[in-house]
């Protein structure tokens, strides 16, 4: 029975740490970005901390 908790605290605690990892960060690639699958945006996710880290920067005015 103790086995089987522990088993279980185990998993559950693997399972978090899955989760946390997300996907995978990418560069910024513009053509990507604007890349739309039906409801979605694919690659948005994964590039939009070096977006925000290289490309943007504070005062920018949008075009």
């Amino acid at each position: 029975m103790v086995e089987t908790i522990h088993s279980i605290k185990h998993l559950i605690i693997f399972l978090l740490l899955l989760a946390a990892c997300g996907p995978g960060e990418k560069p910024f690639d513009k053509k990507q970005w604007a890349d739309q699958e039906p409801g979605t945006y694919r690659y948005r996710e994964s590039m939009v901390g070096d977006l925000m880290q290289s490309h943007l920067h504070k005062g920018m005015k949008v075009n």
